[in-house]
């Protein structure tokens, strides 16, 4: 339950009328917040406090006082709290902070935990705290909760070590299994999931992942939509479903069905040699052989030829048809002339 304080401060910045009245607002919350912390029931309202922090800091006001408290509320054992200190510490800290050294043995904790909740909050602050620095410290549970039964455990597991392709490559250059056992598993997101992770390295090195294409264009067929059924969905065969639960009105997951051909296309062609030039675009191509002479005599190059409709093809002249005669003058135009 949020006290009426915290109900008051949204209300007023929600009716501010400038960007002054806002700052006056949240520095006189700063104060208070100061003061809050040091009272003796703070520990008991510390989840709306770590609130009413993230609301200054993400109005440009930092409270460093606070971080503190949002590191020590992750080893909360109350699901809600837990969750609250890892989002107020995603967004006060970063990979360099000196606080972070404190969150990982709690990270370590939570990425054991039976609870899939407590997996998939450790997983998500993984992202956005874990650096270059601390990716071996946690690189070996986030590769053991990929084969965790529940579907959103496993794909963070996969958006945690897509994350970790960017920081920290050599720490991931022996995880390429996981991406590729993705791809056969039967929830869409988690399928999805590997596939970006796939597209990257595909893309550095097409030759390696040559063999997946045939598993590519599989995913593929299944993106078309079909009749939706009546009937819900069991998770047991979403897969034979053409991924109609994911779908947007109807339509196809717009993102699997672009990546997936992506993906195919960075693995089935070989990198080009160094130095050569860049392959031309299909525009490029097309506008080339229109400006191309003919191949066969020397006058100027044949028009190309217009693409009618069916309707208006009907209408349209032959070439050794003459048109359509003119209607004759009726009596009034005659007089008129």
């Amino acid at each position: 339950m949020s006290s009426r304080e915290f109900t008051e401060l949204v209300r007023a910045i929600g009716d501010c009328k400038s960007k002054q009245e806002e700052d006056s607002i949240i520095k006189r919350e700063v104060v208070t917040l100061r003061t809050r912390l040091n009272e003796r029931d703070a520990q008991g309202r510390m989840r709306e406090l770590c609130m009413r922090m993230m609301y200054c800091e993400m109005l440009g006001h930092p409270v460093e006082f606070g971080y503190i408290h949002a590191v020590n509320m992750t080893q909360r054992t109350v699901l809600a709290e837990k969750k609250t200190g890892y989002l107020a510490s995603s967004l006060f800290l970063d990979s360099d902070s000196e606080l972070l050294i404190l969150l990982v043995n709690t990270l370590q904790r939570d990425l054991r935990s039976s609870n899939p909740w407590e997996v998939c909050a450790a997983l998500a602050a993984a992202t956005k705290l874990i650096g270059a620095d601390t990716v071996p410290a946690v690189i070996k549970l986030v590769k053991d909760v990929f084969a965790h039964q529940d579907a959103h455990v496993r794909k963070k597991a996969l958006m945690v070590l897509h994350r970790f392709m960017s920081t920290s490559p050599e720490a991931v250059s022996d995880c390429m299994d996981q991406f590729k056992r993705a791809l056969t598993d039967r929830d869409p997101s988690v399928m999805a999931a590997g596939l970006n992770g796939l597209f990257e390295l595909s893309r550095a090195d097409p030759r390696s992942y040559a063999g997946l294409v045939p598993s590519l264009v599989s995913i593929l067929k299944q993106v078309p939509p079909l009749p939706r059924p009546r009937t819900p969905v069991a998770p047991a065969t979403l897969r034979n479903s053409s991924f109609g639960e994911w779908g947007i009105r109807d339509v196809p997951p717009p993102a699997l069905a672009r990546r997936a051909p992506r993906a195919a296309r960075a693995g089935g062609g070989a990198p080009p040699p160094p130095g050569s030039p860049p392959s031309p675009t299909p525009r490029a191509q097309r506008a080339a052989s229109q400006r191309a002479p003919p191949s066969s005599g020397g006058g100027a190059p044949a028009p190309s030829r217009l693409r009618l409709p069916q309707d208006a093809r009907a209408l349209a002249p032959g070439p050794s048809q003459p048109g359509p005669a003119a209607p004759a003058p009726t009596r009034g135009a005659e007089r008129a002339l």
